[in-house]
């Protein structure tokens, strides 16, 4: 999958774009994903400091189209979600998509700043909630988003373990 930045202060993006790996014309969210996308992201936001109060300032920081590798229409949306000073320390859950399938993993973040959370149209399911990457985290790893699952070998895939 693939996402382009949207302006969520006045709307889609007025032009295509094109995506630099295909070279394929990629459509904007249009009005309607867009109002939708904004109200799901907020109140997605709401909830989450509802459940976690040390997300409190939470906000909805920008939107971007979600694309699958076939379709010039976006399929989903991801919401950048920001918060105004790192977390020091917040249990959540993050999820991943396992063999197609959203899998929740309760997990101890540190040094939280954002999230980035992708919900697809079709089945109105979030399949992807995971940190937001920042820039100055390999500049001081001790200040570095730092994910780690509760129960890590609950999740642990088959498929990667080692033959030896």
């Amino acid at each position: 999958m693939a996402s382009c930045a949207v302006d969520t202060s006045g709307g889609p993006t007025s032009a295509t774009r094109q995506d630099p790996t295909t070279r394929r014309q990629l459509e904007p969210l249009d009005g309607v994903q867009l109002q939708d996308a904004e109200s799901w992201s907020a109140a997605l936001a709401t909830r989450l400091v509802q459940d976690h109060p040390e997300l409190a300032g939470l906000t909805v920081s920008a939107l971007f189209p979600v694309f699958d590798e076939d379709t010039p229409q976006p399929v989903g949306v991801m919401a950048r979600l920001a918060l105004p000073a790192a977390v020091p320390a917040v249990t959540m859950d993050l999820v991943r998509s396992h063999h197609g399938t959203p899998e929740p993993i309760t997990s101890l973040i540190t040094n939280l700043r954002g999230l980035d959370v992708i919900r697809m149209f079709a089945t109105q399911r979030v399949v992807i909630v995971g940190v937001t990457p920042q820039e100055d985290d390999a500049a001081d790893p001790a200040t570095a988003t730092k994910v780690r699952p509760v129960e890590p070998e609950q999740h642990r895939d088959p498929d990667f373990e080692s033959a030896d």
